[in-house]
């Protein structure tokens, strides 16, 4: 029986040590996502970028397309991010200008930010996989665990009596 207990243990301890091990990625994986208002200046233009469409074409966006309309857009992002205009007051002009089709992405959103949460629900639901793995383990460990046999027989009996002879 104390097999069994020891082999419980052990199963607990190696889940903790795993959960003791993935606990900090998952920390760092969120503490590290990627975050516009933290965003440098060079990395705030491409953010921008990608959020608005070429209106040329309505087809790509302003960070991959060529033509001389997108490099004018992208000039004129670059040079008013850099005299240090915000970054949604850019976005609103484009967009007063050109009307809300050149949005790419909705207004006020971020897929980045679904991209890190997706990946910390898939951490959790892959330990909570794994935990339920091991507590079934576990309890059908408990249920295959061979029981000790109380019912004494006339043979424990006489062993018990031969025992007694050569001890005493």
């Amino acid at each position: 029986m104390t097999q069994g207990v020891d082999l419980e243990r052990a199963y607990a301890e190696a889940m903790f040590r795993w959960l003791g091990w993935m606990l900090p990625f998952v920390l760092a994986l969120v503490a590290f996502l990627p975050d516009v208002a933290r965003a440098d200046e060079r990395d705030q233009e491409r953010v921008l970028e990608g959020r608005l469409l070429a209106p040329c074409c309505w087809v790509q966006t302003l960070d991959v397309h060529e033509s001389p309309l997108a490099g004018e857009l992208r000039s004129e992002v670059h040079a008013r991010l850099h005299a240090g205009e915000a970054v949604s007051v850019v976005e609103a002009d484009l967009v007063a200008r050109y009307g809300e089709r050149i949005r790419a992405v909705p207004a006020g959103s971020d897929p980045r930010r679904g991209i890190g949460l997706a990946s910390a629900g898939l951490v959790v639901v892959t330990g909570a996989l794994l935990l339920w793995l091991f507590v079934r383990r576990v309890r059908r460990g408990r249920a295959t665990t061979p029981q000790l046999v109380t019912r004494r027989d006339d043979y424990d009996r006489r062993l018990d009596e031969e025992l007694a002879e050569r001890v005493y």
